[in-house]
C-alpha cells in the first residue's frame, strides 16, 4: 500500500499524519528530533507522497531533509491549491495572498460559521460567517512567549520554562504571577473575543473550536467550552488536497 504523509510545519514544532499499511499514525516533532521523524517514517512500503504546509523555512528544511532520505515525494500547499480548495468549500478568503498556511489550514478544516482559538506560538483567533466569508483574525503572544517577552523589556522579572500543573489566579511568588497572567489572562482575554464575536451578524450559533499544541495551558482555566481538535491544520491540509 502506497504512504500518505501531512505534515504542518510550524515556528515551534512539526505535526505529522501518516496513512500507511498499518493505519494512520499522528506525532509531534521538535525540528531538531530529526533521527525520532525518521524512525516514526520506517519500513513504509510503495510510494510515499508527504503533503506540506508550512510557516518556517528553517523546520521545513529539517523536516525535508528526513523526508529525502526515507525516500518521500513531496507536495507543497501553494496559493493556487489555497485557492482551488477555498472555492471548492465555497469559502470567500479576502487575505489569501498574505495569509499563513497554517491558518489557512484552520480555516478550511473549520468550515463555514465557526470561531478558531489556535493555541500555537502565537496564539491566534479566526472568525467564519454562515455565508463563508473570512471576518478576519487576531494574534496574541504565544503562552510560553511570555516570561521570555518580560524578561528582555524588564530589569526584576526572570525567564523560565511554563509548567502545565494548576496555576493560582494570584500569587505572592513572581514566577507564579507571571503564569498567572500567561495562563488566565490569555484564557480571559479568549472568552472576550469569543463573546464579542458571538454578537456579530453572521455568527450566531457559531461552532468554538480549539487547537494548538499550548491548549492544555489554558483549558482549566477557559469557561467557553468548545472542540479540541489537536490536528485541525493536518485535517485542513487533508481536505485542501482530497487525499487520505
Amino acid at each position: 500500500m502506497d504512504s500518505i504523509l501531512f505534515c504542518d510545519v510550524g515556528n515551534t514544532a512539526i505535526d505529522l499524519l501518516l496513512k500507511c499499511a498499518d493505519g494512520h499514525r499522528v506525532d509531534h516533532f521538535f525540528p531538531c528530533e530529526k533521527d525520532r521523524m525518521a524512525a516514526f517514517l520506517k519500513g513504509l512500503e510503495g510510494k510515499s507522497t508527504a503533503y506540506v504546509s508550512s510557516v518556517s523555512s528553517k523546520n521545513l528544511s529539517a523536516l525535508e531533509e528526513v523526508l529525502l532520505f526515507r525516500g518521500f515525494s513531496v507536495v507543497r500547499l501553494d496559493k493556487e491549491q489555497m485557492r482551488l480548495s477555498a472555492n471548492r468549500e465555497g469559502l470567500a478568503i479576502g487575505n489569501l495572498d498574505i495569509l499563513g498556511q497554517d491558518l489557512f489550514c484552520d480555516i478550511l478544516a473549520a468550515g463555514k460559521n465557526s470561531i478558531v482559538a489556535d493555541f500555537g506560538t502565537a496564539t491566534k483567533i479566526l472568525a467564519v460567517d454562515k455565508e463563508g466569508l473570512f471576518l478576519g483574525g487576531s494574534i496574541l503572544p504565544g503562552i510560553p512567549a511570555f516570561p521570555k517577552i518580560l524578561f528582555q523589556e524588564t530589569d526584576l522579572l526572570p525567564d523560565f520554562l511554563l509548567k502545565g500543573e494548576d496555576t493560582p489566579l494570584l500569587s505572592l511568588k513572581t514566577k507564579e504571577c507571571i503564569a498567572s497572567g500567561a495562563i488566565h489572562g490569555t484564557a480571559f482575554l479568549i472568552e472576550g473575543y469569543l463573546a464579542e464575536l458571538a454578537k456579530r451578524k453572521g455568527l450566531e450559533g457559531a461552532r468554538i473550536l480549539f487547537t494548538g499544541g499550548n491548549f492544555p495551558y489554558v483549558e482549566k482555566a477557559l469557561s467557553k467550552r468548545g472542540d479540541y481538535i489537536r490536528e485541525l491544520s493536518l485535517t485542513g491540509l487533508k481536505k485542501a488536497f482530497q487525499v487520505g
